[in-house]
């Protein structure tokens, strides 16, 4: 029996990991059954336990993957830019028509929100951390463009930017829903100066 190195098993886990952030930011923590999630990274149901102990322990994980993919995203929308183009650009990006229709590809936090309170704290902890991380991003670019409070209002801004695009994804009226969007991203670049 071949036994696979460390490298291979690390690579699978990972696999498994970003697999599995995909589904859960499609169709719910709940909404994704661990057989789907193996069938989705091309391995077998029993091969699970040899990389998690449980659900949680990948779900936890998975969430950590998420916020480091987002880490990545608004890193490509923003970087080398300076703090005002940055922030209405990562704005404008995250309240945008393609954000709401990829949620699978998009931020963790407009699908995780509603989740979050029935996971476990090994899965709060990490979410916990990583938004903790987003908002001490946006903060700093508050604080580089002289906000008074930049910790309250990156916290605020961040609240209405999830908001929108999770209640974007709820109305079936595409043209309401864009609307919405239209007017959550242009309040929010007025609210900071950025329009």
């Amino acid at each position: 029996m071949a036994r696979y190195g460390k490298e291979h098993k690390q690579a699978t886990r990972q696999r498994i990991t970003e697999t599995a952030g995909r589904r859960f930011k499609r169709d719910g923590i709940d909404g994704s059954g661990i057989t789907t999630l193996m069938a989705d990274a091309g391995l077998t149901n029993g091969a699970f336990y040899a990389h998690f102990e449980s659900k949680d322990d990948l779900v936890a994980e998975a969430i950590t993957q998420m916020f480091v993919e987002g880490r990545q995203q608004h890193a490509a929308v923003t970087e080398g830019k300076p703090p005002a183009q940055a922030l209405a650009d990562y704005i404008d990006y995250y309240i945008s028509k393609p954000h709401r229709d990829m949620p699978d590809a998009g931020c963790a936090l407009p699908t995780l929100v509603t989740d979050l309170p029935r996971l476990s704290d090994q899965a709060k902890q990490a979410f916990g951390k990583g938004y903790s991380g987003l908002i001490m991003w946006v903060s700093r670019l508050l604080g580089e463009l002289g906000h008074a409070d930049p910790r309250s209002t990156a916290s605020s801004v961040v609240s209405e930017m999830v908001g929108a695009v999770a209640l974007a994804r709820c109305i079936p009226d595409r043209e309401r829903s864009d609307a919405l969007l239209e007017s959550s991203r242009k309040s929010i670049l007025a609210r900071l100066g950025l329009d």
